[in-house]
């Protein structure tokens, strides 16, 4: 798996030319080439192009950590309508038949996807394959995403809390090393509870960067 990285390019000044002497500098064969590399260059399909893997998509890029913004899944509780539990079903159905086809389609990671996209994609992947085998025992597909939205959201809220917590406790410290223990510690209690680890300068503590020879 490769980042694809654009190269670094300098501005420059470029004295006006005739257009005509330009194209006619230059050997037709040379412009025939350029045009049919222009025609052969390689087009991907849409990364996701599933509603359900939209979807998916969307809670699965969020960077951990972070909560997941509203999902557009309708919910039915003791205040919903006849319309809201009608829509909500539909909902579940058209998401269900989605599913059935998405799960036959392969996500395909490209040497050109970022490192970013490339996990995305692994995370879709593995995700509509988890909601299917969900839909197979009898379950929901918008129980599932809206238990797993709220699970992360409640995590990502909690370690929130502990950073604003502890900044004032690693200030404290003296010791830099006792201050980094104190933070491990920390963040071996968050990884209990499946909460990504809080980095030192989430609180305040300055990591120097090493010095060269």
């Amino acid at each position: 798996m490769t980042k694809s990285l654009s190269p670094d390019t300098e501005s420059t000044t470029i004295p006006e030319t005739d257009p005509s002497t330009i194209q006619s500098s230059i050997p037709s064969n040379s412009l025939d080439a350029a045009e049919n590399a222009e025609e052969e260059k390689p087009t991907h399909p849409p990364h996701f192009p599933r509603e359900s893997e939209q979807l998916i998509s969307m809670i699965m890029s969020v960077k951990p950590g972070m909560e997941i913004p509203p999902v557009p899944l309708p919910e039915i509780n003791e205040n919903s309508t006849e319309e809201d539990i009608a829509a909500a079903v539909e909902t579940e159905e058209k998401l269900r038949s989605d599913l059935a086809v998405a799960v036959t389609n392969d996500i395909v990671i490209y040497d050109t996807d970022s490192e970013k996209l490339a996990e995305t994609k692994e995370a879709v992947a593995d995700t509509k394959f988890q909601l299917a085998e969900i839909v197979k025992n009898g379950g929901s597909v918008t129980d599932a995403i809206r238990e797993y939205t709220e699970h992360v959201n409640e995590g990502a809220r909690l370690r929130s809390e502990t950073i604003e917590k502890i900044t004032p406790v690693v200030d404290s410290i003296t010791n830099d090393a006792e201050a980094v223990e104190y933070v491990e510690s920390v963040n071996e209690a968050l990884k209990k509870e499946d909460i990504p680890p809080i980095k030192l300068e989430e609180v305040g503590f300055e990591v120097e960067e090493p010095q060269g020879p």
